[in-house]
């Protein structure tokens, strides 16, 4: 208590040792300290009413007065141990510093530019009077029992640069006036559990923004596409939390995210290529730190993934919560596969990150990436026709595709039992698909029960030289890619429900000699 006779005493540092006990309230009669730090310690019990007194005070560290893990040992030999209250086991667990210490006395502290007061048992509200402290440029109260909205005057405070409130009791709307915080740099509220509402668009005017950690509360609406203007981001943490809606191609902006988190969520769709660009930058793989993780497991509790995504390392269960690090070869995999369908396979224009989870072409993809046994590369020569053939399957609505036998094509591999489409097996030995060395050449699903729209994925096949598809239940119109099916020289498709126009492109077909295409109305089945 004698130390408040140091009355011109500036600067105070007592941090990492072994004190314990209380803060005595003659601290308050120091009315020249600029700097206090007794941060690391073993201190406990009520912070003294009489530290608002110190108006000159710029610095104050509290910080870490539980969980420490260290010993000092006294000139007699004594151990004195940072964990315990009052350094003795006898007496259980140091819980740190409580009281009121961002109450409206807080004001009264009107030159403070730092405070770092995190795991502690600080408590109470965070006073609208925390907006008198004009040159605060660091508040980081983390790990305490704060039971408070957060006050909209906070975001007056134009010089702060870091803002850590995370494992409090928040709760309430985040503050509309977010721009205000133009030097933000830290905004870390995660682990509140009780912050609801969504997003305030000022909160995407914030330039300066490197780390924004939001997780585990309950907020909601959407990710706007206004996120790509935090273009300094390195850590987006979002999970556990109820956001909807699909992750913008604008998240792609941010080349210095190095951390992105959307698990436990209610985001879902496709993972845009724009964002999983980022991988190949900031956004990169390590055995000890995760790097992009969502609701993308396959399998678990969920029968298929809420969010498509082939280039998180962390794939989590939607219902379970369940989350598997993924090899990154298999991500490697993945997106080589992508880009090589997207470029020689998929038509008009289309790219697997604009497309819905339950499209045909997508269920292809995830059939080839993730349930198909063969596990293809990239670089495997059937790739193509493979996948092409699983969209069949998936475009076209049919019990038959899990016929079994022998085909009845002459043209199949001798002596074998070809088996259902889908299998994991050679797509040659498919039920009525017919190849010649390797390649597919034809197609006899004649009255297959075939039921949708013929995938323009199909002018791929491009050896194929025989084509049944008569009486069946197709509808829509002739895609103009069979005209890229050169070598054709048979095309049945009467009997079905088709309409429009014959394509002009397939009057290139030279090599065709059967053409089959009455019956497309009146038909009763």
């Amino acid at each position: 208590a004698e130390i408040n006779q140091l009355i011109t005493l500036e600067h105070m540092s007592l941090m990492g040792n072994c004190l314990y006990g209380s803060i005595p309230p003659e601290i308050g009669q120091l009315t020249s300290l600029k700097y206090l730090d007794l941060s690391n310690n073993a201190l406990g019990g009520q912070i003294p009413e009489k530290i608002f007194n110190l108006n000159s005070l710029e610095d104050l560290y509290l910080e870490s007065q539980k969980g420490n893990n260290w010993t000092c040992t006294r000139s007699n030999g004594e151990v004195v141990d940072v964990y315990f209250s009052q350094g003795d086991p006898e007496n259980g667990a140091n819980m740190g510093l409580e009281g009121k210490i961002l109450d409206d006395n807080v004001a009264n502290l009107s030159s403070l530019k730092n405070i770092m007061i995190h795991s502690n048992i600080f408590s109470g509200t965070i006073s609208p009077q925390i907006s008198s402290l004009k040159l605060l440029e660091y508040l980081d109260a983390k790990e305490n029992l704060f039971w408070s909205t957060i006050p909209d005057t906070i975001t007056s405070l134009e010089n702060m640069y870091h803002l850590n409130l995370a494992q409090n009791y928040l709760h309430g709307n985040l503050p509309l006036n977010m721009s205000n915080l133009k030097s933000l740099e830290i905004f870390d509220l995660g682990g509140n559990a009780g912050l609801n509402g969504s997003l305030p668009s000022s909160l995407y005017e914030l330039s300066q923004l490197q780390q924004l950690d939001l997780h585990g509360n309950m907020l909601s609406g959407t990710i706007s596409d206004e996120i790509g203007q935090l273009s300094a981001l390195t850590l987006l943490s979002l999970f556990d939390n109820r956001f909807s809606g699909t992750l913008p191609s604008t998240l792609g902006l941010c080349v210095y995210l190095e951390y992105l988190y959307i698990h436990n969520t209610n985001i879902g769709g496709t993972v845009p290529d724009d964002v999983c660009s980022l991988t190949t930058k900031s956004l990169s793989y390590t055995e000890d730190y995760w790097a992009f993780s969502s609701d993308c497991l396959h399998g678990n509790v969920s029968t298929t993934p809420f969010i498509m995504c082939e280039c998180c390392d962390v794939c989590c269960d939607h219902v379970s919560h369940q989350c598997i690090q993924l090899d990154t070869s298999i991500l490697s995999r993945t997106i080589n596969i992508k880009e090589k369908l997207e470029k020689q396979v998929l038509q008009r224009n289309a790219t697997f990150s604009g497309m819905d989870n339950d499209d045909p072409r997508y269920l292809a993809l995830d059939w080839l990436l993730n349930k198909d046994e063969m596990n293809l590369g990239a670089d495997a020569n059937n790739l193509n026709q493979r996948y092409i053939l699983s969209l069949l399957a998936f475009s076209l609505d049919s019990q038959a595709w899990g016929a079994n036998g022998n085909t009845p094509s002459s043209e199949g591999i001798a002596g074998s039992t070809y088996t259902s489409w889908l299998s994991s097996i050679d797509e040659c030995l498919w039920y009525n698909v017919s190849c010649s060395e390797g390649e597919v050449v034809g197609l006899d699903l004649n009255e297959y029960s075939l039921i949708g729209n013929i995938p323009a994925e199909i002018g791929g096949l491009v050896s194929l030289d025989f084509i049944s598809l008569q009486g069946n239940c197709l509808y829509g119109t002739i895609p103009p890619e069979l005209g890229n099916l050169t070598v054709l020289r048979f095309l049945g498709l009467a009997q079905n429900a088709l309409s429009g126009f014959i394509p002009d492109s397939m009057f290139s077909l030279e090599l065709l000699e059967y053409l089959d295409l009455p019956f497309q109305f009146g038909n009763d089945w």
